[in-house]
């Protein structure tokens, strides 16, 4: 009877065994399963570009591990046929621009952005900048006027504004919705298309109709 039971706990031993061996090999290979599909999703979420077909005007795209912002281009035939791209393009980082050359069916990644919302602040005279506050985190986000543009006329304390990001750089701004600003002042220039200078709330002169 005791050698019985000894043969009996052996087998039940090498069972479990075997079945804790075979659950790891298939843990193991379900690991590799799910990792594998998980790279295939990132690389297809990894949107590119070829080139000319997909290229358009304000494109961000990644050259060499630079992220470029495309201004124009032209494409055009060179000889025996092959195909080359001449654009302008803007560094996103420094701002400069510059004519990069691309060769026909190259392709390149698109750049990921985000867009935040949030609201004017004030302009920072010792920099120059304009000073937004983003409506969530309530972090500060300078920008210059470069950056703001024509929308700097129109801006007053609280306006809220789109603001789209490539990684923590603002590259530029989007008002969403039609600025309402007053006028505090008309004067007369003299001007014979009856056009006047103007004065807003914000202390911005442009020039305007006489009506206003």
């Amino acid at each position: 009877l005791a050698i019985y039971r000894l043969v009996t706990l052996i087998a039940l031993a090498t069972w479990m065994l075997h079945c804790s061996s075979a659950f790891t090999s298939l843990s193991r290979v379900a690991t590799r399963s799910a990792l594998f599909q998980r790279g295939s999703v990132l690389k297809r979420n990894a949107a590119m570009c070829q080139v000319p077909g997909d290229l358009k005007r304000n494109l961000k795209i990644l050259v060499d591990g630079t992220p470029f912002q495309l201004l124009d281009w032209q494409s055009k035939r060179a000889g025996k046929g092959v195909g080359i791209t001449k654009a302008k393009v803007k560094n996103i980082l420094t701002g400069a621009t510059m004519e990069k050359t691309f060769s026909s069916d190259s392709k390149y990644e698109i750049c990921e952005t985000v867009v935040k919302e949030a609201t004017y602040s004030f302009f920072d005279e010792d920099t120059n900048d304009y000073v937004f506050m983003d409506s969530e985190t309530f972090e500060t986000y300078p920008m210059s006027s470069d950056i703001v543009g024509e929308a700097s006329d129109f801006l007053n304390d609280g306006l809220t504004v789109d603001i789209e990001f490539f990684g923590d750089k603002p590259l530029n701004l989007r008002l969403k919705e039609n600025p309402v600003v007053k006028v505090v002042a008309v004067l007369n220039s003299g001007r014979k298309d009856g056009e006047c200078m103007i004065t807003l709330e914000n202390g911005v002169k442009k020039m305007g109709p006489s009506y206003l």
